[in-house]
């Protein structure tokens, strides 16, 4: 009685082939969403490379001159100042202390810019799930009550 007419399709057939291409629709998005972001990792990792290791040398050869240069400031400072080895020595590595901070920050900074991780992947992902909120809405819209 409900039966299709001249190869007409049942709503059912209808909504489970709807149904069904959405799944694959959202499949493929996910798949494409997959590679993206493999993409962007490899690129940002990539960028990440020179300034890890000029960062590295850059420590290096900090390290390396630091305990000199906090030398001769406390020698300076003992004779200029007339200051206690003690003190020299102490205030000396407080300056120490504090470029170390600051140089510490910047690094972070200059780090943290060289490459915006994951943007493009955050991007498609954003237009995905709306795209999908969209055509969900719609369905739920048009579907008879």
């Amino acid at each position: 009685m409900n039966a299709p007419q001249n190869g007409a399709r049942s709503p059912s057939q209808v909504v489970r082939g709807g149904v069904s291409d959405l799944a694959h629709d959202c499949m493929t998005l996910a798949e494409l969403q997959v590679k993206l972001m493999k993409v962007d990792l490899k690129e940002g990792l990539s960028r990440l490379v020179a300034p890890l290791l000029m960062g590295i040398a850059g420590i290096t050869a900090l390290l390396a001159s630091l305990p000199v240069l906090l030398l001769a400031i406390a020698a300076l400072l003992q004779e200029l100042a007339g200051m206690s080895s003690g003190v020299s020595l102490l205030l000396a590595s407080g300056i120490g202390l504090v470029l170390a901070a600051l140089l510490g920050g910047w690094a972070l900074s200059a780090v943290r810019r060289s490459f915006p991780m994951m943007e493009r992947s955050r991007t498609e992902m954003t237009y995905n799930l709306e795209w999908m909120k969209h055509i969900l809405s719609r369905h739920r819209q048009s579907a008879p009550d």
